[in-house]
């Protein structure tokens, strides 16, 4: 049987797929997300990258987060994400508060302004989602697929070659 094949049919047998098949199904279900976020989001002025920032500052209320955390919570150095805040914050969806303690650190809120917004984009964005990935996949695949991501992020890859 043709390998290539069998990644595009409905039950798909782990035993049989390649770490490369499974690869290319992972970039390829990747793109295609991606790009139903970044076509939402055009209207906005946001790129996907800048929702992910957005989203995760929105989820900290009232209190925000620090630069550093928000980094560590997206997988990524504080370097970009200054880059990133910076244009945020010029485009009015961010704002950069002193802490409390100490004027050296930078607290990220949602800008007031923003908020609403915020709102308006995650609801458009998850009827785009279910408008296109619902026909393809149900409720519940999603679900699995969804629940799967979370595990794959709690795996540290240092500690898992280490064991080699």
């Amino acid at each position: 049987m043709d390998k290539s094949n069998e990644i595009t049919n409905k039950a798909v047998n782990i035993a049989t797929i390649t770490t490369w098949q499974s690869g290319i199904a992972q970039s390829h279900a990747f793109r295609i997300t991606k790009k139903l976020t970044d076509d939402f989001l055009k209207s906005y002025n946001l790129s996907t990258m800048h929702w992910f920032i957005v989203g995760a500052i929105f989820d900290t209320g009232a209190e925000g987060i620090r630069i550093t955390d928000l980094a560590a919570q997206l997988g990524t150095t504080v370097g970009y994400l200054t880059t990133a805040i910076n244009s945020l914050e010029l485009k009015g969806m961010v704002t950069r508060d002193e802490h409390e303690s100490d004027s050296r650190t930078k607290i990220l809120k949602i800008h007031p302004d923003f908020y609403e917004t915020c709102i308006d984009i995650e609801e458009g964005l998850r009827d785009k989602f279910r408008t296109a990935l619902y026909q393809n996949l149900t409720r519940d695949e999603l679900q699995t697929y969804i629940s799967v991501l979370y595990k794959l992020t709690k795996i540290n890859p240092e500690a898992s070659l280490s064991e080699d």
